[in-house]
């Protein structure tokens, strides 16, 4: 990661529900937040309109995750008690999203749904770097 330079990391998982969610982290500085909040906006407004069905209003995965809109959660790593891993270093030295498909549902849908998750934050991230 540190001689590639990566500009952002998705992490992709499958959990036993049936509605799709990912998590985002707090960035250190308020430009970098500004841009992870608007990526996380544009990830789940697409997800959103395509249909996919969103993990609940009251839906909480852990109790170190905090809830902005339906279908986002920022997770505090310091709150998890585990400490630092890997995605712990991507996320606070090149951004991190961990996109949580629906294990109940058909592969096809998603592969799909994961792939407009990627999409949509690759293209927010080419806007971050043409600004």
């Amino acid at each position: 990661m540190v001689k590639i330079q990566l500009g952002l990391t998705l992490d992709l998982h499958e959990y036993s529900g049936d509605a799709f969610w990912f998590s985002a982290r707090h960035q250190r500085g308020d430009d970098d937040q500004m841009w992870e909040q608007r990526m996380t906006d544009q990830m789940i407004l697409a997800v959103a309109q395509s249909g996919a069905k969103l993990a609940l209003a009251d839906y909480l995965p852990r109790s170190f995750f905090t809830t902005s809109e339906r279908g986002v959660f920022w997770l505090d790593s310091q709150k998890r008690g585990e400490g630092l891993n890997l995605a712990d270093f991507a996320a606070n030295r090149y951004g991190l999203f961990t996109i949580e498909a629906e294990m109940k549902a058909s592969f096809e849908h998603r592969g799909r749904v994961a792939m407009l998750a990627a999409q949509t934050s690759v293209t927010a991230f080419e806007q971050r770097c043409a600004s």
